[in-house]
């Protein structure tokens, strides 16, 4: 069974899908507009792809072959929400994080184009990384990145 049934509106009561999540106001919301333009959503994605595009989005990193076969025969109920947490603590977490924040700190290693000396930035981004990991609030990392700088 797919997220989007027959009947579904923002009335219905939130439910379990087949992966055991919910499903959300949002999910709900998509699925009405979707039978309002008679349109179909995609069949839901099988375990294998689901990991795939979760790990992919967290660590920018495709899970092993063992993690794969761990999750596909995990059959209990919050076998997603498990992956996505260890997901969340693996140090790839932090380090996929901090790759929007340090270009927008336009970070590098090297002094640039026509001085293309090595400088040793490594505490910067190994701060970054490690804060962003350790899920500091947002306005405390502001205010410490201004202090740093």
């Amino acid at each position: 069974m797919g997220l989007c049934t027959t009947g579904t509106t923002l009335h219905r009561p939130l439910s379990k899908t087949t992966t055991g999540s919910s499903i959300t106001p949002s999910i709900n919301l998509s699925c009405t507009k979707l039978e309002q333009e008679k349109l179909q959503p995609s069949p839901e994605a099988d375990k294998e792809l689901l990991l795939r595009r979760v790990s992919l989005d967290l660590t920018g990193l495709p899970p092993t072959l063992s993690e794969i076969d761990h999750f596909i025969n995990d059959h209990s109920p919050d076998a997603y929400e498990r992956q996505v947490d260890r997901l969340l603590n693996s140090p790839h977490y932090g380090e996929k994080m901090a790759v929007d924040w340090l270009d927008l700190a336009r970070f590098a290693d090297s002094h640039g184009y026509t001085v293309d000396r090595l400088r040793d930035m490594s505490p910067y981004r190994d701060w970054v990384i490690n804060r962003l990991h350790r899920d500091l609030p947002y306005d405390q990392f502001i205010q410490w990145q201004l202090r740093v700088t």
